[in-house]
Parts: C-alpha cells; structure tokens; sequence
C-alpha cells in the first residue's frame, strides 16, 4: 500500500500551514519581544549566581528577623559555601537586629556610605513608621558585589562582593522570563489559531465523509449497470463539477455499452438463421469425407452464436426471479450430459448431502453454469476417468475433474471471455465466461483452485432461499447484481 503523505491531502495541508503560521506568530509576537526585552545579562551565568546570592540571603534575613535564636538553614549554608568554592576572594557580611552573619568581621562599606551616621540618627528619631532603605551596586570590573541597608522596626544590612565565577544553581531566569513573557504576547494569538483551526478541521471533516460517501457509491457500482449515477446532491461546489464529469463519462461509457451489445446481439441473431440454414444444406449432400468436416465446423459455429447469445442475454439482465431446487437442476444436467460422456467411458458421480437445496434464481441460467462447468471438467478428464460432483449442506456446488490442473500464471484469466487454457485446446473460451456471468446476475462466488494430487475444482455457490416451501414457485423472489467475487 503506497504510503499517504501529509501534504496530500487537504487535511494535511492545513495542518502544515497551521503550523508553519504559529511558528511564524509565535517568533513575532513572542520570542523576538522577549529578545528585546531581557537585558544580555538575563542569560550570563555570573550575573544568574549573584541574583541567587542575593534571593537568598534576603529569604534567611527575613527568616532570621525577630527569631535571633534561631539556626541557619540548609539551603542557605549551602549556596554560600558553594560561592564560596568557586570564589576565593568572596566575602559577605549580614546584620538582623543585634545578630551577624559571614566570614568578614565587620562590613567593609557600611562606614564608607555613611550608614553608621544614618541609623545613629534613626535612632534618635521619635516616629516609629519611618523607614529607611539604601541600596548600592558593588560591582567592578569582572566582580560582582551588592549591598542592601533596610531600617523599619529593626535594621538589616548585607553586603557581598568578590563574585567573579559563577556556580550551579537552581535559578533558570530565561525559563522564567519566557514563560512569564511568552504568555502575555502569544496566548491570544494561540488560542485565536487554535479556535480557527478547529472550525476548519470540522468543515473539512465534514465534506471528506461526503466525498467518501460519494466513493463508497461509486464502488458499488456494477460495469453491467451503467444506468446509475454519483449523486450530486450535497455535494460541495468545488466537488460538484468533479461528480458532473464522472457522471457524464458514465454515460457516454453506458452508451457505448449498449452499441456493443446491440451489434453483437444482432450480430450473433443474423449468424443463426444462415447457420441452419447452412446445416441444412449440407445435410443434404452426397456422403463424403469433407461433408462431415463442413457439418462439425458450422455445429462449432452455431454453438459459438449460440453461446454468444446466452452472454448477451445474461448480460442485459438486470435481475432474475424465481426459486429452484439446486440438486434436481444438477441431476438434469449431468443426465444431459450422460451422452456425451459415455462414449468417452467418463463416469459422472454426484454426492448431494441434502434431498433438496432451493436457491433463488433463473433455472435456465443456472443449468447452463453448471452445465458449462461439467462439460469443462470433461474436456480435461482423460478416457475411462471419473467427474466428480458434489454438494454439501450449506449449498457449495464442486466439480472436480483430474485433468492437469490450473495454471498459476493464467488463474488471473481463468473467466475472462475468449480466454483458452490451453490455447490450443478446442473451443472459443466462452464457456467458464457464461458461468461467472451467471454466477454474478445470481449474487454468487465462483472459485477454481487446484485439487490435491491430480486435476482442478470449481466450487459455485448461490444465495438459497430462505423459505424452502417456495421451491418450484415462479417470480417468487428478486435477486439484484452485485459485485462478481472469484478467488483462485
């Protein structure tokens, strides 16, 4: 089976550009505004350490404030020894209320901005709501250092500086800055896409089962009948001229059709009459050698017009009426054929499992598949050999005779018209072609297939009736054609 790309279908074209359309909006309205807005440092990992020094040092001073007995925590610990390792020269100092904090004795630029003068007189301030804050960049060239002073009921102070190697931390700032960011800019846009695509999904949805409603019609039409049509009701407009040129070609191909059948109908019709009248004539001719050899070829003749006819005339059905009985119509044919079997010391056996088999059918019809059947079991069956027939109780009919069997290369072909296996064998391939033809007015399944050890089997089976006390009655049921099945 070939394998179905995406693009297509119609279906899958609009997924790609779907895609293509939301990987294009979200690069505009997202990605690039969050480019332009973090600052090149959102992404250093230096400056990413000193944000997480700095987070966590404020999280344990306000843990710390008003509990001066309580202990450091772990993470705390943790974060400060690890910038420690990786920085020599790192040093830091914290003040909560009375309690100290780091590996500096005293802070280095308390003094130097004038903090000390600035909480002396805080102190002596008589308003308890002022607050005091200061914050200052200590940074240098290749080091990073801050330091932060903040005096509401209590003070706090830290300072920090010699960063100048960062460390492994837990903070992914451009994940943070993209999911905050990306939201804000895209989500309408996605949500906008989304919604569009699925309404679309939905009417593309909805005209594909149309389409493959109009398909699954067209399969079941039958090369006999070509007096049906696509529907075009329902039918999109872009479909619609599609389906109107279907159905046109339909019917120029039923008019065609019906010309050839006329003509070889007619054909076969005009043959007959100067065929006997042909017969006729020679029977009445001296006896000699050649008048024997002119009679069998008209007798070919005629047989070929006549199997011709039954092929148009089954072809122009276009259903058949009435029920019967599938062992009585077997026993009559192989009675028929007794004749032509006996000079040839061919014994013809029939095995039925049942007394009686109603089916519903054409009784003509359906002697004349069987008959083709046995007289085509024959033609292979060597003198002195056996025909076999047979009929189990679910009304699968199977000749087998042991001739040389099927040929695997030509199964294909086996009830195609004018088709001779072997070529050179005698006759005009006509005769299995009736039987698939029959077989398929009547809604059955023929099968060939090789026997084991010697010869071929032809198995038919037919709808039965399903009410046995109809047996015999005329116009007693319909059967319409559907699609011929033959398996090898």
């Amino acid at each position: 089976m070939a394998r179905a790309w995406p693009h297509r279908s119609m279906f899958g074209q609009m997924a790609l550009l779907t895609l293509l359309l939301v990987a294009l909006g979200v690069y505009v309205l997202a990605i690039r505004p969050i480019l332009d807005v973090l600052p090149p440092s959102a992404f250093d990992p230096l400056d990413v350490s000193a944000q997480k020094v700095s987070e966590t040092i404020n999280a344990e001073i306000w843990m710390l404030d008003g509990h001066p007995d309580r202990a450091v925590s772990r993470e705390f610990q943790a974060v400060m020894t690890a910038a420690r390792q990786r920085n020599p020269g790192f040093r830091y100092y914290i003040r909560v209320g009375d309690r100290t904090l780091g590996n500096l004795s005293a802070p280095v630029y308390f003094e130097r901005t004038g903090l000390a003068r600035l909480e002396a007189v805080r102190r002596q301030t008589p308003v308890p709501s002022l607050c005091m804050q200061m914050f200052e960049n200590l940074s240098t060239a290749g080091s990073i250092g801050k330091m932060e002073y903040i005096y509401c009921a209590s003070p706090r102070y830290y300072e920090y500086f010699g960063l100048q190697h960062p460390f492994p931390t837990d903070i992914d700032r451009t994940d943070r800055a993209f999911r905050k960011i990306f939201w804000s800019y895209s989500d309408r846009f996605l949500l906008s896409v989304g919604a569009v695509f699925a309404l679309v999904s939905l009417v593309i949805l909805f005209n594909m089962w149309t389409i493959r409603r109009v398909a699954r019609v067209a399969q079941s039409f039958d090369g006999n009948r070509l007096d049906l049509q696509l529907p075009e009701k329902g039918i999109p407009q872009e479909v619609l001229p599609l389906v109107r040129a279907v159905n046109q070609l339909i019917g120029r191909l039923a008019t065609t059709q019906a010309r050839q059948k006329f003509f070889l109908s007619a054909a076969a019709h005009e043959m007959r009459t100067p065929l006997t009248v042909l017969r006729t004539r020679l029977e009445l001719l001296d006896e000699a050698p050649i008048k024997d050899k002119l009679i069998g070829d008209v007798r070919r003749l005629t047989n070929l017009v006549n199997q011709l006819l039954t092929l148009m005339k089954i072809n122009t059905l276009l259903e058949v009426e009435g029920t019967i009985d599938l062992v009585a119509s077997t026993r009559k044919v192989i009675a028929s054929l007794g004749p032509l079997a006996a000079p040839r010391g061919i014994a013809i056996s029939f095995a039925p499992q049942s007394d009686a088999f109603p089916v519903v059918g054409s009784a003509e019809l359906i002697e004349v598949a069987i008959a083709n059947l046995i007289d085509n079991a024959l033609s292979f069956t060597p003198d002195g050999g056996e025909v076999f027939v047979a009929l189990d109780a679910d009304g699968l009919l199977s000749v087998r005779d042991f001739g040389p069997g099927i040929d695997p290369a030509k199964a294909v072909t086996l009830f195609e018209p004018f088709v001779r296996h072997p070529s050179n064998r005698r006759g005009h391939g006509l005769g299995l072609a009736i039987v698939k033809a029959v077989v398929t007015l009547h809604g059955g399944t023929v099968a060939a297939r090789n026997a084991e050890g010697a010869g071929a089997v032809f198995e038919l089976r037919l709808p039965n009736d399903p009410d046995p006390r109809r047996t015999g009655a005329a116009n007693a049921a319909t059967v319409r054609i559907p699609s011929f099945d033959a398996t090898f």
